[in-house]
């Protein structure tokens, strides 16, 4: 993409190697996601959503949410610094933890979960 720019994660020493990931042009004046940010990202049906744990602090620990036609429930569990979805029924839906550079480097048209 001709408008996408580089952000180095690890330039802080020039003796280490870092990483260098795009970050979507709508995104860069964000500095939220310029930061390693931890998150839960779900794929439905080749469709793809993040769930950023700095979004549970804005909201609640426990919230129902749709996404690709599917009712769940995102369940924050602030203790052991995990999250969890589940279907409404309590059948879990399987979900990756992540950080942010890497959950959009594999997944860059993902929607991302706001808090009201």
């Amino acid at each position: 993409c001709a408008n996408t720019q580089y952000w180095p994660l690890n330039s802080s020493s020039a003796l280490r190697p870092f990483v260098m990931t795009p970050i979507h042009p709508e995104l860069s004046a964000s500095s939220f996601y310029l930061k390693i940010q931890a998150l839960m990202g779900l794929e439905i049906d080749g469709r793809f959503k993040a769930y950023p744990f700095k979004e549970f602090k804005n909201g609640a620990h426990s919230f129902d949410d749709e996404f690709s036609g599917k009712k769940c429930v995102v369940k924050l569990d602030e203790k052991n610094r995990t999250a969890q979805i589940v279907e409404t029924d309590g059948a879990e839906i399987p979900s990756t933890m992540a950080f942010w550079f890497a959950w959009y480097a594999f997944h860059p048209a993902t929607d991302i979960y706001e808090a009201q």
